[in-house]
């Protein structure tokens, strides 16, 4: 789990790595434990269902990954879209005011028993709308698709010729659950 979930603002220490996990269960999981299973084990399955999700749109994170990597990591909004199936939210950073992926989400139907398959049924997601974090990206112009970097760092920015190594992508694929049907996003 530490390879495929990681937390891109902060060093993945196995310390972070628990704030991290607590915070994605407690926001997004607890619903596992409605089902009658206690905390514990309602945090496994929940896991196991969201890197089975991740498992299944990982393509896409790998066609991402690969365009991150060239020397000049950037792509269009309409080729993200064309790595899903279904409609999905595509958010850049609202903080630097540039055109720099941040987040795609992924929308499913809620499933009738939640278990450690996960959501399978992939929906279209509604229109994305920007938020304090998050900007919605511009198909008018390239998506940068820049390493992290953290506020106040001394490098904070990266010239595209210097991109010599496999950035760390910021950018997570946040499976979601349809909200208007009542589901644990």
């Amino acid at each position: 789990m530490g390879e495929k979930w990681i937390d891109a603002s902060a060093d993945s220490t196995y310390d972070t790595l628990c704030e991290i996990y607590d915070h994605e269960f407690q926001k997004h999981g607890l619903c596992y434990a409605a089902q009658g299973a206690g905390l514990e084990a309602a945090a496994v399955t929940y896991f196991e269902a969201t890197l089975n999700t991740a498992d299944r749109i990982s393509a896409a994170t790998e066609q991402i990954n690969a365009w991150a990597a060239l020397d000049t990591p950037q792509t269009t909004l309409a080729k993200i879209e064309a790595l899903y199936d279904h409609k999905v939210m595509v958010f850049c950073s609202a903080v630097d005011g540039e055109n720099q992926l941040s987040v795609i989400r992924t929308c499913y139907e809620k499933p009738t028993d939640i278990g450690s398959d996960g959501p399978t049924t992939q929906i279209d997601c509604a229109n994305a709308t920007a938020t304090s974090t998050f900007s919605v990206c511009s198909g008018d112009e390239p998506i940068t698709l820049l390493p992290y970097v953290a506020p106040g760092s001394s490098s904070s920015s990266t010239s595209a010729g210097s991109a010599t190594s496999t950035p760390t992508t910021p950018t997570t694929s946040e499976p979601t659950i349809d909200p208007t049907a009542n589901a644990c996003v």
